[in-house]
């Protein structure tokens, strides 16, 4: 086995303090606390943030930034309902109610620039609408999904949206669809290569984004993969380490950076994070529950509400903090 020496070139250095400005991977040894220490990434955490504002609600979308986000629609104890909660970093409020009630819709934008689209009210009432959102009133686009449609994901803004998945019927057919949106029309892209519903969804413009998770047919098992879309075509790109959904997601994370969070219930999927390139296990968070809502990237994200199975219909206000991994000076434990 290759020692510290043969990789660098030197032994440890031995140190009567440590570095004040350590570099990742740089070790040392403390002579004066006699312990091994070297700079590294420390695990990311979730702390508990503010509860959500009005009723508990599952199955919803949230739009916006990590200190920025809007949410709209979802499933209390009782009914569909049309409620708008808003976020500013700590805490939440609720603003005007959505034209239309119901869960299951797909939001993108932000929190003063949203558009939330489609959704379901009761058994058989699926919507094509598109409502948008100026951070205080709500008005209807002209432009329809070619088909009513719930559970897609989407990402862009107000003009120049991107939107695919979803299912539609009851029983659901799920979807393969790809759309843009350019404010007035709805326009058919390149479908998606394989048929998706309540999967996860990253990126910042219409023609960066990332789809992974959720369910697939026939039996609407969750799945692992992850594919790619670049504005005109779609690739598959390494997968997920545990088949997820349904799912948390948040439509201002990077296709770069991402989150995977309240993924199923009442088994517990890990948490993963994406870097561009590969998924990685994360802590779970405290509250584990699904059908949540969240925004951000793999550095700073929230996670709130969703479904956590405590005891008959049950919804949470939970909200919790994730602060991703970062550089920290770490002790080597050693025999």
């Amino acid at each position: 086995m290759a020692t510290y020496k043969d990789i660098h070139g030197n032994n440890i250095p031995i140190r009567s303090s440590d570095p004040s400005n350590p570099i990742l991977g740089e070790a040392w040894y403390n002579s004066t606390t006699h312990i091994f220490k070297v700079r590294g990434f420390a695990p990311g955490t979730w702390t508990t943030g503010n509860n959500m504002a009005g009723t508990p609600l599952r199955n919803f979308q949230s739009t916006g930034s990590y200190t920025s986000a809007v949410v709209n629609g979802g499933v209390s104890s009782t009914a569909h309902i049309n409620q708008t909660n808003e976020w500013d970093g700590t805490n939440w409020a609720t603003g005007n109610g959505s034209p239309i009630s119901g869960y299951g819709r797909c939001g993108f934008g932000t929190q003063t620039a949203a558009v939330f689209a489609g959704g379901q009210n009761g058994p058989s009432t699926l919507y094509n609408t598109i409502n948008e959102y100026d951070g205080t009133n709500w008005t209807s686009s002209p432009g329809t999904l070619a088909q009513p449609t719930r559970s897609a994901r989407g990402v862009g803004t107000q003009t120049a949206g991107f939107f695919c998945g979803g299912s539609s019927g009851d029983p659901p057919t799920v979807l393969n669809q790809s759309y843009t949106y350019d404010g007035t029309c709805v326009a058919a892209v390149t479908s998606m290569p394989t048929t998706r519903q309540q999967h996860g969804g990253g990126g910042s413009t219409q023609d960066s984004f990332i789809a992974y998770g959720g369910q697939v047919p026939p039996s609407n098992s969750a799945t692992n993969s992850t594919i790619s879309w670049n504005g005109s075509s779609w690739t598959t790109v390494n997968a997920m380490n545990n088949p997820s959904g349904p799912m948390t997601t948040g439509t201002m994370s990077s296709s770069t950076s991402a989150l995977s969070a309240a993924n199923s219930w009442p088994s517990v999927t890990p948490n993963e994070q994406w870097d561009g390139t590969c998924w990685t296990v994360i802590a779970n968070l405290n509250t584990q529950r699904e059908s949540a809502c969240g925004s951000g990237t793999g550095a700073n994200a929230f996670c709130a509400g969703g479904y956590d199975n405590s005891g008959g219909d049950q919804n949470t206000e939970a909200t919790e903090l994730w602060s991703g991994a970062a550089a920290a000076t770490q002790t080597v434990t050693t025999a």
